[in-house]
């Protein structure tokens, strides 16, 4: 049981959560895209002076 739950929805962010589902949604694949994939995919589109 846990005590104290966290509201995660107040930590999300709605415009990541809407590119994630069309991102996630978009793809034709077979198994589940978790979050290592999705982190991997958006550092992949920083300019390398960012990362």
């Amino acid at each position: 049981m846990i005590r104290n739950p966290i509201d995660t929805s107040i930590y999300v962010n709605p415009q990541l959560s809407e590119f994630i589902e069309r991102w996630v949604n978009g793809m034709d694949i077979e198994q589940p895209i978790i979050l290592t994939q999705m982190r991997n995919y958006l550092l992949g589109l920083l300019p390398e002076s960012f990362k």
